[in-house]
């Protein structure tokens, strides 16, 4: 909690008379997030850590370069991965789960699911399973089955040789269009 010079990566804190107060009936993660913080001159305030790493440019702009955890936001939602991971190794028939964020497509964050599984390559209904465990917005749009994980020189998954998701995926049915509508709506993004 102490300041960092400019154009210095450090964590992303509000304060001011615009911080709440905290999260309502959660007092740990409140603890956790809002602190009382003593800047160099003045008195004490209350602040808000974001969890945000930037850095201050020298034009007085934030530039944004990711997160102290692994929070991410997709289509709007934040979403915490180890919370993906933990109801996917729920399921039975997965072993280890990693899940990451692909940027395929400028503009376009996806959820991709890697795992390992003691089970034989089948079409595993991941996708089902999980959606009786978390939320829509939270259940990846891609699973990739992995044999093992490369691990780093200190024992972590090292996500920058996970094998990027292609279109291999499982439990991902293509239906072709049954109806003149449907056609006609396939035909329209195609050619978008």
């Amino acid at each position: 909690l102490h300041p960092v010079a400019d154009v210095t990566e450090g964590e992303l804190c509000i304060g001011g008379v615009c911080v709440a107060e905290g999260y309502l009936n959660q007092p740990k993660l409140t603890a956790e997030k809002f602190q009382q913080w003593q800047p160099p001159q003045g008195s004490p305030q209350r602040i808000y850590r974001t969890g945000d790493v930037a850095r201050k440019l020298p034009d007085g702009n934030f530039e944004f370069l990711g997160r102290k955890d692994d929070q991410v936001k997709i289509r709007g939602y934040r979403i915490e991965l180890g919370e993906i991971e933990a109801a996917l190794t729920k399921l039975p028939n997965v072993t280890q789960a990693v899940v990451t964020v692909n940027k395929d497509i400028p503009g376009q964050n996806r959820l991709i699911a890697y795992f390992t599984s003691d089970k034989e390559e089948q079409e595993l209904p991941l996708r089902n399973q999980l959606a009786y465990l978390l939320p829509d917005y939270m259940v990846p749009s891609g699973f990739v089955r992995v044999s093992e994980f490369k691990r780093t020189p200190n024992g972590k998954v090292d996500r920058k040789k996970l094998p990027h998701p292609g279109q291999k995926t499982v439990d991902r049915a293509i239906l072709a269009p049954r109806t003149d509508m449907e056609r006609t709506v396939v035909n329209v993004m195609a050619q978008v």
